[in-house]
């Protein structure tokens, strides 16, 4: 559904949706959070991943249905990509490949993925002490899409 939206979006970029479920006794409401302004974004899931911590997505572990307590099953934690893990792995290619620009292009990622910003400090934190790049910030900051401080490449991609 969040992908249906997002097409009919005429720039993307523009404006912000982000996913979230609710679960009250038997029923489960699903909504699409938007805003046109980045703050509303990132006060959305700044409350959202407060409520789940794994993927906030949702007031109930919504990646467990269909599995009753005590129930055997295989630990594919470990295998499974987490939303967080995807996230940083396509920020590295996205920083690497020198598309990221500037301090917008990664909160507008971090919004694309449905992430915090804070989601971006290690990936970023550890390309800088590579010496892959050269940056100012560690965190990046929603005012970061008015007035972006810029992301240097400087070592092996």
């Amino acid at each position: 559904m969040l992908d249906y939206y997002r097409a009919l979006l005429a720039n993307p970029d523009d404006y912000f949706l982000a996913p979230f479920s609710i679960k009250k006794g038997s029923n489960i409401y699903g909504l699409i959070f938007g805003s046109a302004h980045p703050l509303g974004m990132d006060k959305f899931l700044q409350v959202a991943w407060k409520e789940d911590q794994v993927s906030g997505e949702a007031n109930f572990d919504i990646h467990r249905d269909n599995i009753r307590p005590g129930q055997l099953r295989f630990a594919l934690e470990e295998f499974r990509p987490t939303k967080v893990s995807a996230f940083e792995r396509e920020l590295e290619t996205f920083v690497r490949s020198g598309q990221a620009k500037n301090e917008g292009d990664v909160v507008r990622l971090c919004f694309r993925h449905g992430v915090r910003r804070t989601h971006a400090e290690p990936v970023l934190a550890r390309l800088k002490k590579e010496g892959v790049i050269r940056i100012g910030f560690r965190v990046p900051q929603v005012e970061g899409l008015n007035k972006p401080r810029p992301i240097e490449l400087v070592g092996p991609r």
